[in-house]
């Protein structure tokens, strides 16, 4: 069955995301885990790639072109196999001609042929692979987000999957929620009608997203998928209780500065130099009488950097505080949600949390550092 290079090599490339290193602990006693499971079927006139690393798994069904070349009489009409996904990719890589044809030979070899060259793989049984998604179902609708927002609220999570707070939280009334116990990142999507209780999203799969590409998300309560089409990604849904957050999140609404994305990040950049490494305490000053705002950061032992800032709009007479301070590092992860960012703080609070806005589509919350 003929295919086109390119796209099976996509797909490859995709699947080999989902798959562990071989010099992952697990392999050693789950080899199968470094394979791509090939599923083909003639009649259909397509084939399915799986892998998964038991907690997330990748699917992509390919058509075959409608003219296929090369294929036997003896060809078996259905057929499947394991190989491993990094000799697959690779072998793909190489391939110059524009299709190949996929071919499982009686003695178990995946024969990758071209016009020019035969290339063959060994193969495992396809009945080893784990059966991930096995009786699962039935799938009702949830809703619907672009990957590009799940990769930024993914910028707040942490990275352990036996955590709630590694989850992107959605809830019935269309948020997306994302926390690390630093920064909260809260994203307005579109209400489900059909699902009616909250979801906890595993941030691990979304960094393997294709990028700018709209996804609809599914559950059978225990797992989650998020489909874009042919390809269909799942994940679990995390046990636990995700952090109750719309509390923390003040009502006020004192719009004290605004900032475009490209000037916020010239500024950390300036500041960068005189960094403290052990604190990455960054301040805002306020200079009331000149209407302006500067970003400082100071080491003892190399000295202070102090650089103003081009705000979009400033409105910081009613402060009763002259400096705040927060971490370099989350200040540059927010400046990632938007192309302009707001500073939304109470005039005549003790600063216990900052509200951030991003867009009007983006809401974050950031705890101010207390400076000694």
């Amino acid at each position: 069955m003929d295919f086109k290079t390119k796209t099976l090599l996509a797909a490859a490339d995709q699947a080999k995301k989902f798959v562990l290193s071989n010099t992952s602990s697990t392999i050693k006693n789950v080899p199968i885990l470094s394979t791509i499971l090939l599923e083909v079927s003639l009649s259909a006139g397509n084939i399915r790639l799986t892998s998964t690393d038991l907690i997330n798994t990748y699917q992509n069904t390919l058509k075959c072109l409608s003219k296929p070349k090369n294929v036997n009489s003896t060809e078996t009409s259905v057929w499947s196999a394991c190989v491993d996904a990094g000799a697959f990719t690779k072998i793909l890589k190489a391939v110059k001609q524009d299709t190949v044809n996929l071919i499982l030979s009686s003695n178990g070899e995946l024969n990758i042929i071209t016009t020019k060259t035969t290339y063959k793989l060994p193969t495992k049984q396809a009945d080893e692979f784990p059966q991930v998604l096995k009786d699962v179902g039935p799938w009702l609708p949830v809703t619907s987000i672009n990957s590009d927002d799940l990769k930024k609220l993914a910028l707040s999570a942490i990275d352990d999957r036996t955590n709630i707070l590694s989850a992107i939280n959605f809830d019935p009334c269309g948020r997306f929620a994302a926390c690390n116990g630093n920064i909260l990142i809260v994203f307005n999507g579109t209400k489900s009608e059909c699902y009616e209780s909250e979801l906890n999203i595993f941030s691990g799969i979304v960094k393997n997203l294709p990028a700018k590409t709209d996804f609809q998300i599914w559950t059978d309560k225990n797992l989650i998928r998020l489909s874009n089409g042919d390809e269909q990604f799942y994940t679990k849904n995390l046990e636990g209780q995700f952090p109750r957050y719309m509390k923390l999140i003040p009502q006020h609404n004192d719009d004290v500065m605004s900032i475009s994305s490209k000037d916020m990040a010239d500024a950390l950049k300036e500041v960068e130099i005189t960094l403290n490494s052990k604190t990455s305490v960054v301040r805002f000053n306020f200079d009331k009488v000149n209407q302006s705002i500067y970003l400082l950061s100071d080491t003892p032992e190399v000295g202070e950097t102090k650089t103003r800032i081009k705000t979009i709009n400033t409105n910081i007479n009613g402060l009763k505080y002259d400096e705040i301070a927060f971490n370099h590092t989350y200040l540059k992860t927010f400046n990632k949600l938007g192309e302009r960012i707001n500073f939304i703080m109470d005039p005549a609070s003790n600063l216990k949390c900052v509200k951030l806005t991003f867009n009007n589509e983006y809401t974050g919350l950031l705890m101010p550092i207390r400076i000694r």
